[in-house]
């Protein structure tokens, strides 16, 4: 584990002598009510695109979790992703993730989507993924969904399913409205989401099961051609067998283009 976050870093400095790409550091922060801690993120990730064909990234990510009571945890995250265009009609996205075990970000992650382009508009896509948690849980998930491309609006909804070894089913409902700026390079993007599977935003033993739900609204605002300033604000609520209480998030990155 150590020496993969060792060598991300490594890769991450040295993608963009290669090939035109991009990279972003950022972080976030996330307040939660009814003395329920906090959680700190801070990131980077470089983006290196593959000749007509996709893209390639590179994340990590070290983060805490503080919870009441003066109970703490650390982690950092390795993850890898890479999205791949197979014909103009077939792509797909497939990554990795690994990290400590800790209640910060899920211990590994494998997941895959296949994209099929229907229409010019409409693309459909069928997701799937492996993760597994601090205190030995793991949840099988699979996804269905799609997205209609106007002109300067993107409508995305994907609905998930997922299964908790040892715990039973929930599911969860996600719908994206992404406005790109009608001159410029910028865009502004609302998330809705809503649905049982509450440890998709928080991990907490009583959060396996319960619902959640969650907006988030998101600027990316353009300082030069190859500089922009990413701002989003969320806002989770959480209702479990155990407790209810609610996040609240923001993030802000910064993000370089060559």
């Amino acid at each position: 584990m150590r020496n993969t976050l060792f060598f991300l870093p490594c890769m991450i400095l040295t993608l963009p002598a290669y090939a035109a790409g991009e990279v972003s550091a950022g972080y976030e922060y996330t307040d939660y009510s009814s003395q329920y801690g906090k959680r700190n993120v801070a990131f980077i990730e470089a983006v290196n695109r593959l000749e007509n064909n996709g893209a390639v990234a590179l994340n990590v990510a070290h983060g805490k979790r503080e919870y009441n009571g003066g109970v703490s945890f650390e982690g950092t995250r390795g993850r890898g992703t890479l999205w791949y265009n197979w014909t103009p009609a077939i792509s797909t996205r497939s990554g990795l993730s690994v990290a400590d075990n800790s209640p910060v970000f899920a211990q590994r992650e494998v997941f895959g989507d296949i994209n099929v382009k229907v229409l010019k508009p409409v693309v459909l896509t069928l997701g799937g993924k492996h993760s597994e948690y601090y205190g030995n849980t793991e949840v099988n998930s699979w996804s269905v969904g799609g997205s209609v491309y106007t002109r300067s609006l993107i409508t995305s909804y994907r609905y998930s399913h997922y299964y908790t070894v040892g715990s039973g089913d929930s599911d969860s409902h996600l719908l994206s409205l992404k406005i790109k700026d009608f001159t410029g390079k910028g865009s502004t993007q609302l998330w809705i989401s809503t649905g049982t599977g509450a440890y998709v935003y928080d991990w907490m033993p009583g959060v396996q099961r319960g619902k959640l739900h969650s907006i988030s609204l998101k600027r990316n605002q353009p300082l030069t051609n190859d500089l922009a300033l990413g701002v989003l604000l969320g806002k989770q609520w959480y209702e479990t067998p155990l407790y209810s209480y609610s996040g609240l998030s923001g993030h802000v990155s910064l993000n370089i283009r060559w």
